[in-house]
C-alpha cells in the first residue's frame, strides 16, 4: 500500500488538491472530510460540464477546481452534529448539497466488479475498531500497459491520496458504501444524472492520477 501525503504535492497542484480533498482535522472527522471531498468533486464537475453558473467567481477561481468546503470544519458547522458521523449522516449532508445518493451493502468479494462498474467517486466504509471512511476516485485493475498504476486510487482523509491493490482494499472494507446518482447544482433545480457529468469527472480523475504519478516519480528519485 502506497500513501502520498497531500502536503508533498508539487506547488502548482497543491492548491487544487488540498482544496478539493481536505484532510480531516480531528481523529473522528473523517466522515465530514470525505463528504466535503465528494461535494467538491461534484461541484467542480458540474462547473466543467456547464451546469454550474459559468460566471461563478470566475476571477477568484482561475483554475477549474472549485471547492465548496475547504475543510471538514466548515461542513460540520452547516450540519451541526459532533463527530464521528455515520453513513446515514453523510447521505443527509450530501442531500442538503443537492446530491442524491444511494446507500447499499456489497460483498467484499465483488469489489472488483463494483469499482469497475461505477463512473463516479464512491464513499466506502472501512471496518475496524473505529469507524472510518474513504473516497474511491478511480480504479485501473487491469492496467497492463502501466503496471505501476494498477490498483484503486482513493482519498483517505487521514493521510491523503493512496493507491491500494484490490486485495488490500478488500481486506479493509465492511461492504457499506454510498454512491452518488444525481446532482442538483442549485436548490429547486432539476437534478442531472451523474452520467451527464462523466466527461468532467474523468478530467478530475485524470488530474488526480497525474498528481499521484508525479509524486511516485519524485519518491523514486
Amino acid at each position: 500500500m502506497l500513501f502520498l501525503q497531500i502536503s508533498h504535492i508539487p506547488a502548482m497542484a497543491i492548491g487544487f488538491v488540498s482544496a478539493m480533498l481536505p484532510l480531516q482535522t480531528s481523529a473522528s472527522s473523517c466522515g465530514y472530510a470525505v463528504a466535503a471531498g465528494l461535494i467538491n468533486m461534484m461541484r467542480s464537475s458540474a462547473y466543467l460540464a456547464g451546469f454550474e453558473d459559468q460566471e461563478l467567481e470566475r476571477e477568484t477561481y482561475a483554475n477549474l477546481y472549485i471547492p465548496a468546503f475547504e475543510n471538514d470544519q466548515a461542513l460540520a458547522q452547516t450540519y451541526r452534529k459532533a463527530s464521528p458521523i455515520s453513513l446515514a449522516d453523510i447521505k443527509a449532508i450530501l442531500a442538503r448539497q443537492g446530491i442524491d445518493s444511494m446507500a447499499f451493502k456489497f460483498s467484499p468479494g465483488v469489489l472488483h466488479r463494483l469499482v469497475e462498474s461505477i463512473d463516479t467517486p464512491l464513499i466506502l466504509h472501512i471496518r475496524g475498531r473505529f469507524s472510518h471512511f474513504v473516497l474511491i476516485i478511480d480504479a485501473k485493475l487491469d492496467a497492463e500497459e502501466d503496471a505501476e498504476s494498477a490498483g484503486i486510487l482513493l482519498f483517505d482523509p487521514s493521510c491523503g491520496l493512496a493507491l491500494l491493490s484490490e486485495n488490500e482494499l478488500k481486506s479493509l472494507v465492511s461492504g457499506y458504501c454510498l454512491l452518488p446518482i444525481r446532482y442538483a447544482c442549485k436548490q429547486g433545480e432539476k437534478p442531472v444524472d451523474i452520467k451527464d457529468l462523466k466527461p468532467s469527472l474523468d478530467s478530475l480523475e485524470a488530474f488526480l492520477w497525474n498528481v499521484f504519478r508525479t509524486l511516485c516519480s519524485k519518491e523514486e528519485n
